[in-house]
């Protein structure tokens, strides 16, 4: 049977505020009404996953996979799509790790997830300088219409059409800063209308695979999360080894006849 495996989680929250807000300027300044609340403060979420089939392979023979965005939103938001895709980890549709899972597991893992998300600025670091690309699954073309950022993308010649994508649901932009990669991620979730398992996979060749692969595994991750505390004193004293000394098993004594050469007498 056909199943989808996922391989690699990574969560990061940002304060979609600014964001909205400059989206709000531009509808305002296409005439548009306001998109979005503008509220002091709302934490949002993106997730970001490595997932493939069990039946598919690439050239090498190993089972094809890429990364995508899995979910993007405020917390309420993301919850609720975690929640519709534990359906398919209980049936057995998606196997986490390539393996079987419950709903209730499967629910609880994410939870954890959001709760430990990094700052997106640690993802933003490493794209600053970049051009990324992004296939946006579920597109809609109606929605696109009326968004401001996705308007204003079409008029700059970022929005083209892709293999294997709707038309004109692929966007490929330069990341100058953090503001401008957030806008990004809202207007994606604001034009995927579907339930798919990501809203957008990851186009390559343009390294943002490659930027998602460096920060796995989870150890990288905790340790950029460990605070460096400044050196002290006792931090400085070399350390010192409490082991025991080895033992000598009948270590004959100098002092003694018998550690004399074979032959010679002792006087």
């Amino acid at each position: 049977m056909s199943y989808g495996i996922e391989y690699q989680n990574l969560t990061f929250q940002f304060d979609g505020c600014p964001a909205n807000r400059a989206i709000n300027e531009l509808g305002r300044q296409q005439g548009k009404e306001s998109f979005f609340p503008d509220y002091g403060s709302c934490p949002a979420y993106v997730a970001f996953l490595e997932h493939g089939s069990n039946n598919c392979y690439d050239e090498s023979g190993r089972r094809a996979r890429q990364w995508g965005v899995q979910h993007i939103g405020d917390h309420g938001q993301v919850m609720g799509r975690i929640i519709r895709a534990s359906e398919y980890v209980e049936s057995g549709m998606t196997k986490p790790k390539d393996r079987g899972q419950k709903a209730e597991t499967y629910i609880a893992t994410n939870r954890k997830r959001l709760a430990e998300a990094l700052p997106l600025t640690v993802l933003q670091k490493h794209l600053q300088g970049r051009t990324i690309a992004l296939g946006v699954q579920d597109f809609s073309a109606d929605h696109a219409a009326k968004h401001p950022w996705w308007v204003m993308a079409n008029e700059k010649g970022w929005v083209f059409s892709q293999r294997y994508y709707a038309a004109g649901s692929a966007v490929k932009f330069y990341v100058a800063d953090a503001l401008t990669l957030e806008m990004a991620l809202m207007a994606v979730s604001q034009v995927s209308v579907g339930d798919t398992v990501t809203m957008a996979n990851l186009i390559e060749p343009f390294g943002f695979e490659s930027v998602l692969k460096r920060l796995c595994p989870g150890e990288q991750l905790r340790l950029m999360r460990i605070p460096i505390k400044p050196a002290t004193d006792s931090t400085l004293k070399p350390a010192t080894c409490n082991a025991p000394k080895p033992a000598t098993r009948n270590a004959p004594n100098p002092a003694s006849p018998r550690a004399l050469e074979p032959g010679t007498l002792g006087s």
